[in-house]
């Protein structure tokens, strides 16, 4: 399971998908703290039945338990897909707006600004419209969220969230 996700993820990395190359890299590392949180029962389990030989094994694949090169191997991958999300240029390059504020007049400033507010109000309704209709629309079915082993639904299938770093 941690081979394939590894796989898709630099497979995602490669086609600049970065939220998906994220999800899957977080995944991976998902399953090495939930290894090693499934462990702790294990410790009062083999102190109260005695099971030294069994003991010592388990504390020494804790020891090594994030060497282990699929971790690695994740743990790379994130901090390779996170360069590259704060690599990229921003969408909205602020010293360049503030250049052209500045070589305009008092008019056109009080233009350019009162254009913008209404782009922002636009896509800030766009964006309720576009949330409530998703609302109605998981509300109706949820067939489209993957769940995972606890049932619980993934809110993020394409790791946007992830992706979302403020540079």
């Amino acid at each position: 399971c941690m081979w394939y996700e590894l796989e898709s993820g630099d497979a995602y990395l490669r086609l600049g998908d970065l939220g998906r190359a994220l999800k899957n890299y977080s995944s991976v590392e998902k399953h090495f703290t939930d290894i090693l949180e499934d462990q702790f029962d294990f410790h009062t389990y083999c102190v109260r039945k005695m099971t030294l030989r069994a003991y010592v094994k388990l504390l020494r694949l804790e020891d090594g338990l994030w060497g282990h090169p699929y971790y690695v191997r994740a743990a790379c991958g994130m901090v390779d897909t996170y360069l590259r999300i704060i690599d990229r240029p921003s969408v909205s390059s602020t010293a360049e707006e503030a250049e052209a504020l500045d070589n305009m007049s008092a008019a056109e400033r009080k233009k350019a600004e009162s254009k913008r507010r209404r782009a922002e109000a636009k896509a800030k309704a766009e964006a309720e419209a576009k949330a409530k209709a998703d609302a109605e629309a998981v509300s109706a079915s949820a067939k489209g969220k993957k769940k995972d082993k606890d049932g619980k639904t993934d809110d993020d299938p394409d790791g946007a969230a992830l992706a979302a770093v403020d540079n």
